[in-house]
C-alpha cells in the first residue's frame, strides 16, 4: 500500500504539547492517526529550534516568533496530502497566513517569510527520507523518493505562492490602517498638546527629538497618486539630504503629504538645510520651525500648516517657510489693514517696478544688519558704495532718517517683498539709481 510508511512514522520524545490550533490538531489526527500527527508536532519543534538558531546567526532573518505553529500546520497538511485517501491541498493553512500576518505588522520582509518556507521545506524533506530508508517499506525507493520529491515541490510551491499573495494583501491593508492610526495620533496631539498611549510605537519616530514638519503639495489638475510621486521623493530626499534621525510621510485626502523629520536635539537648526534641498517643477513645500519633543513637534506642525494656508492664498508654486514668512501669512489674514500699513509706513517706496523692489530690499537688509552697510552687501552682493546709495535714496522717497521707525519699516519691507498685492499699482518712476 503506497505511502503505508508514512502512517507508521513514531514521535522520538515523549508527548509534546502542539503549537498549532485545536482544529488543525484534530483534523491531522482524523487522517494520520495520534502518532504521526505527534511525530509531526515534534518535527516542527525541531525546525522552529534549527530557524531560531539560524536567526542568531544571521540578524536579517528577522523572526515573529509563530514561525513553529506555522511549520507545525503546513507539515500536518503535507502529511496528509501524501498519504493515500488524504486531503487534497488547496491553500496554505490559517497559522502560516497569520505567521504572514505578524511578519508584515512587526516590519519583516517578505523575503524572511520565504527563508523559513525553503528552510522548513528541507526539513521535512530529509526527515521524510530518513524515516523512508528505515521504514523497510516494499515499495521501489526511487519510485517513492520520485513521488514524495514531486508532491512536496506542488505544496512548496503552493505555499510560497499563497503567502506572498497574503503578505502583500495583509501589507497593504496594514500599510492603510497604519497611516490611519499616524494621522490619528497626530492629531490628537495637535488637539491637546499630549501624546496619546504608544503614540512613538504607532508614529515610529522618538517624540523626545527635534522635528521639522513640512507640508508637500502640487499645483494643477492632479490625482492624489500622481501628487503623491514628488512629494515622497522630495521628502526622502530631504532625509537623506539633511541626515535626518527619523521620518514620517503622511498622505492626506486632501491630496497633501505631511512630512516629519526627526534629528538630535543636539546641533544647528535643520530647517536652512531643508529650504535647500531641491525639490522638482510643480511640487510647493510648506515649513514649519523647528521644535523639540511633543510640544515643538506640534508648533511645527501648525506652522507648517499656516504656510500652507498662506501658500495657497498666494496661488502658484512656492516653497514658505515659517520663520522666514510667518508674518506675511499673519498679515494675508488682515488683508486691507496690511495694505493701509504698507502705504503708510512705506509712503513713497510702494511702486511696484524692478528698482523699487531693488531699494526695499537693499534697505531691508541695511537695517535687519543694524545699519551695517558691509552686512548688507554681503547679503545681496552689492558694493557697500551702492547700498550707502540706495538707503539715501530710501530715506528721500520716504521723507524720514532710515533708522525712524526702523520696526515698523522692516515689517512693512518684509510685507512687502512676501505680500506683493498690498503695494500700489505699477507706476513709471524717473530713474533714480
Amino acid at each position: 500500500m503506497r505511502s503505508h510508511w508514512i502512517l507508521q512514522l513514531k514521535p522520538r520524545r515523549p508527548f509534546l504539547a502542539p503549537a498549532s490550533a485545536a482544529e488543525t490538531i484534530a483534523e491531522a489526527t482524523q487522517v494520520l492517526g495520534p502518532q504521526v500527527t505527534q511525530w509531526a508536532v515534534q518535527l516542527a519543534a525541531r525546525i522552529d529550534e534549527d530557524i531560531t538558531a539560524a536567526a542568531d546567526r544571521d540578524p536579517a532573518l528577522r523572526l515573529t516568533q509563530s514561525e513553529r505553529p506555522a511549520c507545525e500546520a503546513s507539515l500536518l497538511a503535507v502529511l496528509a496530502f501524501l498519504v493515500p485517501g488524504g486531503r487534497p491541498l488547496r491553500r496554505a493553512p490559517d497559522e502560516a497566513v497569520e505567521h504572514v500576518r505578524l511578519a508584515v505588522r512587526q516590519g519583516a520582509p517578505v523575503g524572511t517569510v520565504l527563508r523559513v518556507v525553503w528552510m522548513s521545506h528541507t526539513a521535512v524533506q530529509d526527515a521524510l527520507l530518513d524515516a523512508l530508508e528505515t521504514s523497510g517499506s516494499s515499495v521501489s525507493p526511487l519510485a517513492e523518493v520520485r513521488r514524495l520529491s514531486s508532491r512536496l515541490l506542488h505544496f512548496v510551491d503552493l505555499l510560497t505562492r499563497d503567502l506572498s499573495s497574503s503578505y502583500e494583501e495583509e501589507r497593504t491593508a496594514w500599510l492603510i490602517r497604519l497611516s490611519v492610526s499616524r494621522r490619528q495620533v497626530l492629531e490628537d496631539i495637535l488637539a491637546t498638546g499630549r501624546a496619546p498611549e504608544g503614540a512613538e510605537d504607532i508614529l515610529g519616530v522618538r517624540l523626545a527629538r527635534r522635528h521639522v514638519a513640512a507640508v508637500l503639495w502640487v499645483c494643477g489638475p492632479v490625482g492624489q497618486t500622481e501628487a503623491a510621486g514628488p512629494a515622497h521623493s522630495y521628502a526622502h530626499q530631504v532625509a537623506a539630504d539633511t541626515e535626518a534621525a527619523g521620518f514620517l510621510l503622511l498622505d492626506g485626502a486632501d491630496g497633501t503629504s505631511t512630512a516629519l523629520w526627526s534629528y538630535r536635539t543636539t546641533g544647528d537648526d535643520p530647517v536652512p538645510r531643508i529650504r535647500n534641498v531641491a525639490s522638482s517643477d510643480g511640487l510647493s513645500v510648506a515649513v514649519g520651525p523647528a521644535g523639540t519633543d511633543v510640544a515643538g513637534l506640534r508648533t511645527s506642525v501648525l506652522g507648517a500648516r499656516q504656510m500652507l494656508r498662506f501658500g495657497r492664498s498666494l496661488g502658484g508654486v512656492g516653497r514658505w517657510c515659517y520663520d522666514d514668512t510667518a508674518l506675511a501669512s499673519l498679515a494675508a489674514v488682515a488683508g486691507e489693514d496690511t495694505r493701509r500699513f504698507v502705504a503708510r509706513v512705506l509712503s513713497g517706496l510702494t511702486g511696484r517696478d524692478s528698482r523699487s523692489a531693488a531699494i526695499r530690499e537693499t534697505l531691508r537688509s541695511y537695517l535687519e544688519h543694524g545699519g551695517s552697510r558691509q552686512a548688507a552687501a554681503q547679503e545681496l552682493s552689492l558694493a557697500p558704495s551702492t547700498v550707502a546709495y540706495r538707503v539715501r535714496q530710501a530715506e528721500q522717497r520716504l521723507g524720514r532718517p532710515a533708522a525712524q521707525r526702523a520696526t515698523d519699516t522692516v515689517a512693512a519691507l518684509l510685507l512687502a517683498r512676501e505680500c506683493p498685492w498690498t503695494l500700489e499699482p505699477e507706476v513709471l518712476r524717473p530713474s533714480a539709481l
